[in-house]
């Protein structure tokens, strides 16, 4: 089984105000987890309030430090954080906060139960195809 997670960097999609809750509810989940929890650039401007809930910025360059990604949307927001963290050994998990959610592995409805599962080392990484 994995090692349990200890940094966590965290994408939403880009309208702000459907993750504002799930944002807020991370926040204090992840003093339970013992996680800390990592915002890119993009996310810190749309998100700036988040910082005093204790997410740390973090620079692009930074972002294959974590030891996983947690994607707060759809499946676009998904496909962004991918591209992103392309080239990177960063597992990624959705939690799906979109329309459709074909590639969120956690229900929007019991995304924190299954966050710590995965926080606590339940899960599997499987590679990705990808094309080039």
């Amino acid at each position: 089984m994995p090692e349990p997670l200890r940094r966590l960097l965290v994408m939403t999609r880009y309208r702000t105000h459907a993750t504002d809750v799930p944002l807020r509810e991370l926040a204090a989940l992840s003093h339970a987890l013992d996680l800390e929890l990592l915002l890119p650039p993009d996310e810190v401007e749309r998100h700036a309030d988040m910082l005093e809930l204790g997410y740390m910025p973090v620079g692009e360059d930074e972002m294959d430090q974590a030891d996983a990604c947690l994607v707060l949307g759809g499946d676009g927001t998904m496909l962004r954080a991918l591209g992103r963290l392309l080239g990177t050994r960063v597992p990624t998990v959705g939690a799906n906060f979109g329309n459709v959610g074909f590639l969120a592995d956690l229900p929007h409805e019991r995304w924190q139960v299954g966050l710590a599962q995965v926080a606590g080392g339940d899960y599997t990484v499987v590679d990705l195809l990808t094309v080039q």
